[in-house]
């Protein structure tokens, strides 16, 4: 066997994607050579662990089952074995690229939540409103293409707050600042406050006069101290 030929049979092997020919004859390669041993426990390994590390990055990772079906399906004794290992191999490749960006996701969401719990004297009241089932979220989005900032808005029906998050915000230009719109059902705008991101990310909380207010849009925009009302293009929106 050549080196190219044994790490194809080692992978191949170790998916479990030979055919019994192939497979008897690398056994037999196998009881003969330590460093291959070594290697096909280490791809073993490698798929024992893969759901769990997939699970344990996202929240939102392939379901356990899912991935079962997936390697059962590319497993299966094929007609040509070689080919059933690469369309393994490849799925194998996409949950771990979705794996990979699901991890950033997941540190961009803990990120959120360490602004959150430094919201002085509102932890209690972001952690009640956030976690809450009785809350409803609303997602900002920006009114351009090639734009990354986003937000987020969360009402209890209980409550009369509203728990307003920003991340991925670019710096503001210079002698401006962020601020918040949010239009009530009833047609006022009123200012919710003023956003101060940190790495990018802002957090404030809105108190209403009244529980689960109703909100028919929102804006975050950039705009100079002291201004009376929303102006301009805003950087995230939202609007029924």
């Amino acid at each position: 066997m050549t080196l190219h030929e044994t790490r194809e049979d080692l992978e191949a092997y170790a998916l479990g994607a030979l055919d019994d020919l192939e497979r008897r004859r690398t056994s037999r390669h196998l009881a003969t050579c330590a460093a291959c041993r070594a290697t096909v426990n280490d791809y073993e390994a490698l798929l024992v662990r893969l759901p769990t590390v997939l699970a344990t990055a996202s929240p939102s990772a392939p379901d356990p089952a899912v991935l079962r079906r997936v390697l059962a399906v590319t497993t299966r004794q094929p007609l040509w074995p070689r080919i059933a290992a690469v369309a393994l191999a490849a799925a194998v490749l996409v949950m771990v690229a979705v794996g990979a960006w699901n991890f950033s996701l997941t540190q961009t969401i803990a990120h959120e939540r360490d602004v959150y719990r430094r919201l002085a004297g509102q932890q209690e009241i972001v952690f009640e409103v956030v976690d809450s089932p009785r809350s409803t979220k609303t997602n900002l989005r920006p009114p351009v293409t090639g734009s990354t900032a986003y937000g987020k808005l969360y009402v209890r029906s209980d409550l009369p707050f509203v728990v307003a998050m920003a991340g991925n915000l670019p710096v503001a230009p210079a002698g401006q600042t962020y601020y918040l719109w949010l239009t009530l059902d009833s047609g006022e705008t009123i200012l919710a406050g003023l956003l101060a991101p940190e790495e990018g990310f802002a957090s404030l909380v809105y108190q209403a006069d009244r529980n689960g207010p109703v909100l028919q849009s929102a804006r975050v925009t950039s705009q100079a101290p002291g201004a009376n009302g929303p102006d301009g293009v805003p950087i995230i929106f939202y609007s029924k």
